[in-house]
């Protein structure tokens, strides 16, 4: 319905206030039309493709601030997206007040595994952005193993903010 999609809008810009010296992203807005494990594992289709402007390499959100993949591949109506969360995918990112970058390891489903130094100070919930001068949220922190790898480092655990399963749009950014 129209209210619902009205919300979704609202709830993807958020209630910020915007002035006229803010840079404001432009997005393209598509529909998900196959999430996994239809298509494999961590690979979506969307409504967006060629005649959209859409080309390989664009980034995918979930919401104007939550990165969530890459497009692949790209058909005339269509595209696919490799989420970032796929097993054999490295992204880069930064950890709650760290400075400090490390190697987040897709694990599929959303989620993702990264090995950090033992004493750095990660806390369930910290938000792990991409790097880059503004950072885009990857996902939060849901579990820290306690104990230290023989690297002296410890593997800290992080998934999507949303359900997969739910997902029925996704934002492209021009």
């Amino acid at each position: 319905s129209l209210k619902r999609e009205i919300g979704e809008l609202k709830m993807f810009f958020g209630n910020r206030e915007i002035s006229t010296t803010t840079l404001v992203k432009s997005f393209l807005i598509g529909e998900v039309l196959e999430t996994p494990p239809v298509l494999g594992y961590d690979l979506l289709s969307i409504s967006l493709g060629q005649s959209d402007g859409v080309e390989i390499g664009q980034k995918v959100y979930f919401s104007s601030n939550v990165v969530i993949g890459e497009v692949v591949e790209v058909f005339a109506d269509s595209s696919r997206v490799r989420l970032y969360s796929s097993p054999e995918k490295e992204t880069q990112g930064r950890v709650g007040t760290s400075t400090e970058f490390v190697t987040l390891y897709g694990s599929g489903g959303g989620n993702f595994k990264a090995a950090v130094p033992h004493g750095l100070n990660i806390v369930l919930g910290d938000v792990v952005l991409t790097s880059g001068e503004v950072g885009s949220i990857l996902g939060s922190v849901y579990y820290v193993e306690d104990s230290a790898t023989a690297e002296g480092s410890k593997n800290i655990y992080i998934r999507f903010p949303f359900n997969l399963n739910r997902l029925k749009k996704v934002f492209i950014e021009r």
